[in-house]
């Protein structure tokens, strides 16, 4: 869900008091990212906005390079997430829903990642500084606190368990330093593995709804109709394709943008449809996620992204529609897609 980093300090080799003599900064960010993947758990995790608060039990086990996690919300409407690797599936019996996405990058990972390849482009983004060690989930954590160079990307704070580098408290900030949204856990036991029982879905009814994401379906090769005539400050394109899933009544455009820690996504229908007229964005904001959505042309688009809403409106007053008799040229080409950080619902 939400995405951290260290930085410039993090490059320079310079020692937190607390993080232990010897040990390299940067080198400790690769063992977090990678406790974020290898560690294997269970725990009760905590996450708060101003609008909600909600209260899950995870399972996340690690074995011979293969990752499963099953999330399970035990406050408000029943949930259960299933991660098998980068297939991840939602059941919601409530509605009687089952959501079935794949992803290329780290998919769905309840806790925030970076890779080595990530790090040296951190230091022009954000600036760092030491917290006071603080006692989370009755473990002693040390903290970090991220903090962005412009308006563009939100500051954080996170806690890393002094044992295992697991990050056991995540908050997203504002401009301002204040609070947007949390993670913590309450409680973290720390395991070998769990019987192959504790990650099987119940059984459900055959009147249950299956939705598959746009990116199950293979990429179309059709003209590409959008583009961004500039991306944001410290952003990068990092992949651009046209899918169309079984609910879409036409093709979609997909971009995703990331600085190496925060992501943007776009979604473009590549076909006109909408009869509505063109009109002035609508926006919308949950905790630290910002949507900005309109019609151009008859197309529909939207911009969301757990960043700040200049970011958003930054790609959404960019964007342009190509004619389609000028399109022909503008093929979607497949694009790598690097593991990335987090959880930006739909994203290739």
């Amino acid at each position: 869900m939400m995405r951290r980093g260290l930085g410039l300090l993090l490059l320079l080799g310079v020692p937190f008091s607390g993080f232990g003599e010897g040990v390299d900064p940067a080198e400790l960010l690769v063992r977090m990212s990678d406790a974020v993947r290898e560690t294997t758990y269970s725990g009760t995790v905590v996450y708060s906005s101003e609008a909600r608060m909600e209260t899950l039990r995870v399972l996340h086990e690690y074995h011979d390079g293969s990752v499963r996690e099953r999330l399970t919300s035990l406050t408000g409407d029943a949930r259960e997430i299933y991660r098998d690797n980068n297939e991840v599936i939602c059941v919601l019996p409530e509605q009687k829903i089952i959501t079935v996405d794949r992803r290329a990058h780290q998919a769905a990972s309840l806790l925030p990642s970076l890779r080595q390849e990530n790090i040296a482009a951190l230091g022009d983004q954000y600036r760092f500084e030491h917290i006071a060690e603080e006692r989370i989930a009755g473990r002693m954590c040390r903290g970090v606190r991220v903090l962005p160079q412009d308006d563009l990307r939100y500051g954080y704070e996170y806690w890393l368990d002094a044992e295992t580098n697991l990050p056991l408290r995540v908050v997203v900030l504002d401009a301002d330093g204040n609070r947007i949204e949390q993670m913590m856990f309450t409680d973290v036991t720390f395991t070998d593995g769990f019987p192959d029982e504790r990650f099987e879905r119940a059984p459900t009814s055959e009147d249950y709804r299956v939705i598959r994401h746009a990116d199950e379906s293979p990429r179309l090769r059709v003209p590409a109709r959008w583009s961004v005539s500039e991306s944001p400050p410290g952003y990068r394109k990092i992949s651009h394709s046209v899918r169309k899933g079984a609910d879409d009544r036409v093709p979609v455009e997909h971009f995703l943008f990331s600085d190496g820690l925060a992501t943007i996504s776009v979604y473009g229908a590549n076909a006109a449809d909408s009869d509505a007229a063109d009109v002035a964005p609508a926006k919308s904001h949950m905790g630290a996620l910002n949507v900005m959505s309109r019609v151009i042309d008859g197309h529909q688009v939207t911009v969301v992204g757990e960043v700040p809403v200049a970011a958003v409106e930054w790609i959404a007053q960019r964007l342009q529609l190509t004619p389609a008799e000028d399109s022909a040229s503008a093929q979607a080409s497949p694009v790598p897609e690097p593991a990335l950080t987090g959880e930006d619902g739909g994203d290739d």
